[in-house]
């Protein structure tokens, strides 16, 4: 792990020890931290453990290769700006260096001290632009709102952890996709719509959009991505807490549209004055115009004439009265009769909700039963009275008996003439009679075969015969009628009929009617089953708060209701692995399988039949698994018997991330139940990424509070207007004694020396204030809680909103009381040196002319000894000389001081010149 060190540490790496030291001090003298080392292993190493500001190398050197230390920082992923000089001009290096990821170049390094002025001022160019950089890519990357960068054919160049999180993808996951593959395709073309109107007007677009259950407010604006190119900058807001009533209107107008797009019927929203306000329909082709057309007319418009006043004046009513009206009216299309049922209800103030229903199938239905109906009833007094004319003048019946037959051989009703006890014998039936109850007239000729043949199922045969019994023993024709009834045949399909029976009292028979209603059943139980799955998708949508494991359990278990299976299991698909996990299986298969174990794991090379979908990305439905197929692998000793199922892929974006699968239906599977399971399992898929989407974001806001808080130095937020402290953290509660309260919502005159030092503080920061620009740091004495005055070093950056307005500023504040006494102390005793200096320069001239004095005595005064005299003065020169060499390497030390410290100038006056040496012979 590495660690967080100052943004002005700067690495450097050169095998020039001397060099190396000059470069160390003189940057550490322009207010720089530095480290350095001589060889490239060591610099890597160093580089992997501390975060750096900068690094600079030499190049080519011997243990120095800049270019092979670049390659191993950039491919560590480490964008630390990169320096590189060197001794020659090394041109044909240069694209090597830079197409490396060095920042900057520096050749021809030979008179090295000339240059760092140069290395100096870059290194800190680059570190001001990285930590601008980091700023920026911080509050980009941590801001709540979500924000991108597309470019320009509207493909993904970058975003903000927010957007990756709401996403559910990883930041190189999300780079050069469009919204199409992770989005719906409505989604999807609202998305581009709006981006593509950024780019033609040239102007920011604001919409509002709908994300899992947030509501966000969207603003996309052009943006220059590069030189000539234009592309596209959005930022998503969420404003659910401003309209959450609305978001809940949304949700229940959402739930109320697929509600209506599953029932047969028109839903119209009406003014007091018959105005369409808005209009529903599952079915268009339920509506006589275009809804755009129908949009902003009145009834009257609509329908003219009779029909139009009627429906105003039933709208009318339903105002007044504050009641619900329900009318039938007829209307005719394209010259054909339709019939409608109309229930108008008033809705909130002069408005009413219509829902009309097309019923003209069950009007022809009326109509057609009204008609047998009096058909039937006009046979059966015909019948009666041929019966009772059969008692009286037996001749006549054989007269009528030929027109009797042909009426009842024709009626579009099953008819029949039969005992029911004590057995069911039959004396007439027609055509339609055998053909509703699928048997043959020869079938029916032994004496009570009827209830065998009909009914295959022996439970069923039994339940229905003793109701039939029990019911005709009553003699009321009112309770001998049975509606739905399911004609069997094995290895076909299930019909269904009503029938009616009505009593011949004086012959002990009845009137055996049934008429074919299997459309009609079939009808009513798809409308059933399709509310039922809206139930599954509520239920699952209002458990969203489940744990991942109860989630699958109820999607398991919707899954098998809304297909009317009997079993179901969840498989994962890893990301990046070839593997199938069977996660779960639902409840009855655990109960009935004697194979447990789960999760079961399973490659997808060898998984079998049940993973064909996630090989294929699409769905698969098998409705004879008996049935040879290259992909089964058969299923394990002891699992429950699987005889037909169906399996759909769940994607996560373009891959599959699952399999959901349903088996063992009664009846074959089709198309609608791979759109229930669908549609079931990537909600489910939703659910269970927007938990970990908001799950991973509350550990990055905690992440950044931490983050905040930890920081060394006092930090400091402030609003724009007016400049308040709106956050403080620990730090500067303990650099001024304050705790938090006392300081959140005041301005931070309190914590200024005194009038005169904020004043001196305004005058400094004012220009940048009034342009919103960020404040070069500087230096200035603040008070703390307790009077204590100390020396201060600050640091202030303009904030930003999302429309790039400015809401206020970040202030770092440093103590610097201890650098400023060391850098005191380190004067004083740099002055002591100088003063040392030359007093060894003045003592070796003033050693040398009393030596000069002494030589000249001695050839005058002792001859006799001058030689040995003088070899001693000698000596004494040489030892003085010695002196002398020292004060030179001290000259040098001298200027290596006044470069570096400033020895020398000390109070406006000029010593950078050092000591003087005085004149004399050496």
């Amino acid at each position: 792990m590495r660690k967080n060190d100052r943004m002005d540490a700067v690495l450097c790496v050169d095998d020039d020890k001397s060099f190396l030291k000059d470069m160390e001090s003189y940057l550490k003298n322009k207010g720089f931290f530095v480290t350095a080392c001589t060889n490239t292993d060591e610099a890597a190493k160093i580089a992997e453990s501390v975060n750096f500001g900068a690094i600079v190398s030499g190049h080519r050197q011997p243990g120095c290769d800049a270019l092979l230390l670049l390659r191993i920082i950039r491919g560590r992923g480490d964008y630390t700006p990169f320096i590189v000089f060197s001794e020659e001009d090394c041109s044909e290096f240069i694209a090597d260096i830079l197409n490396g990821g060095a920042d900057y170049y520096i050749p021809g390094f030979k008179d090295k001290k000339n240059r760092l002025e140069e290395l100096s001022e870059k290194i800190g160019e680059l570190i001001a632009g990285r930590y601008k950089e980091t700023l920026f890519q911080s509050f980009f990357s941590k801001n709540n709102d979500l924000m991108f960068v597309k470019d320009e054919k509207f493909r993904y160049i970058i975003g903000n952890d927010a957007l990756l999180k709401l996403l559910g993808l990883k930041p190189e996951e999300l780079v050069s996709r469009t919204d199409k593959e992770f989005m719906d395709s409505d989604a999807a073309r609202g998305c581009f719509a709006s981006d593509l109107k950024a780019i033609e007007t040239g102007q920011p677009v604001t919409s509002e959009e709908i994300l899992g259950d947030r509501i966000y407010e969207t603003m996309k604006f052009p943006l220059e991505i590069a030189p000539g190119k234009i592309g596209i900058g959005g930022i998503i807001r969420d404003i659910t807490g401003r309209i959450e009533i609305e978001r809940d209107l949304i949700g229940f107008r959402n739930l109320t549209s697929h509600i209506l797009e599953a029932i047969p019927d028109v839903l119209i929203r009406t003014d007091k004055n018959g105005i369409f306000t808005d209009i529903y329909a599952g079915d268009k082709s339920l509506l006589i115009l275009p809804k755009k057309e129908l949009t902003g007319k009145s009834l009257t418009e609509i329908f003219p004439g009779h029909l139009g006043f009627f429906l105003m004046k039933t709208i009318q009513d339903a105002i007044s009265q504050n009641k619900m009206q329900k009318i039938e009216y007829p209307l005719k299309i394209n010259g054909r009769d339709f019939y409608y049922e109309a229930r108008v209800i008033p809705y909130l103030k002069d408005e009413t909700i219509t829902l009309i229903r097309d019923i003209t199938e069950r009007k022809e239905a009326e109509e057609d039963l009204k008609r047998k109906s009096e058909e039937l009833a006009a046979a059966e007094e015909e019948l009666r009275q041929q019966l009772d004319e059969l008692v009286l003048v037996q001749d006549k019946l054989s007269r009528n008996e030929a027109y009797i037959r042909t009426v009842l051989d024709n009626i579009p009703i099953g008819i029949a003439v039969n005992s029911v006890k004590p057995e069911v014998k039959f004396e007439y039936m027609n055509q339609n009679f055998l053909k509703f109850y699928r048997v043959s007239e020869e079938d029916l000729n032994t004496p009570d075969s009827f209830w065998d043949l009909v009914f295959e199922d022996p439970d069923f045969r039994e339940k229905i015969r003793k109701r039939v019994l029990k019911d005709s023993e009553s003699g009321d024709p009112e309770q001998m009628h049975w509606d739905n009834l399911p004609i069997t045949r094995k290895g076909e399909k299930t019909t269904y009929i009503s029938a009616q029976n009505i009593p011949l009292e004086e012959k002990g028979l009845v009137i055996s009617m049934v008429w074919d209603v299997t459309d009609k059943k079939i009808s009513e139980e798809r409308r059933i089953l399709y509310l039922s799955r809206i139930r599954s998708l509520l239920d699952l949508y209002n458990n969203a708060g489940r744990s991942k494991d109860g989630l699958i359990s109820l999607t398991l278990e919707n899954s098998c209701s809304m297909t009317g299976s009997r079993c179901a299991f969840i498989g994962l698909v890893p990301d990046g692995e070839d593997e199938l996990i069977i996660h779960k299986w639902s409840k009855g298969v655990m109960k009935d399988c004697s194979v447990q174990g789960l999760p079961l794991h399973l490659t997808l090379k060898n998984a079998g039949i049940w993973a064909e979908s996630v090989r294929r990305s699409e769905s698969v439905i098998v409705n004879d698994y008996s049935l040879p197929n290259k992909a089964k692998k058969g299923v394990p000793k002891g699992h429950v018997e699987i005889r037909r199922f169906v399996s759909i892929p769940v994607f996560d974006g373009d891959k599959v991330a699952a399999v959901l699968v349903a088996a063992n239906k009664d009846e074959d599977y089709n198309e609608d139940d791979t759109e229930a399971l669908m549609t079931l399992g990537n909600l489910m898929w939703e659910i269970l990424r927007n938990k970990e989407t908001r799950e991973e974001l509350l550990r990055e806001k905690k992440l950044f509070w931490r983050t905040f808080e930890s920081l060394r130095d006092a930090a400091f937020i402030l609003g724009a207007h007016p400049v308040k402290i709106r956050v403080v953290n620990e730090a500067a509660v303990s650099l001024f004694g304050y705790d938090k309260k006392e300081m959140i919502g005041r301005t931070t005159d309190f914590i200024h020396v005194n009038e005169a030092s904020l004043n001196k503080f305004r005058t400094h920061v004012y220009p940048y204030l009034e342009k919103h620009e960020k404040i070069p740091r500087f230096e200035m004495q603040m008070k703390k809680k307790d009077g204590t005055i100390f020396q201060t070093e600050h640091s202030v950056n303009p904030l930003f909103d999302s429309e790039k307005n400015h809401a206020g500023w970040v202030s770092i504040v440093r103590d610097i009381t201890d650098i400023r006494e060391s850098k005191k102390h380190e004067k004083i005793l740099l002055n002591q040196i100088e003063a040392n200096m030359e007093q060894l320069a003045t003592l070796n001239d003033q050693i040398r002319n009393p030596l000069a004095v002494i030589t000249g005595l001695v050839e005058i005064e002792c001859p006799n000894s001058a030689d040995k005299i003088i070899t001693e003065v000698m000596n004494i020169n040489k030892i003085i000389s010695m002196l002398d060499k020292g004060w030179i390497k001290s000259e040098k030390i001298w200027d290596y001081l006044r470069t570096h410290y400033g020895v020398g100038i000390e109070n406006g006056n000029n010593f950078s010149s050092g000591p003087k040496k005085p004149d004399g012979k050496a």
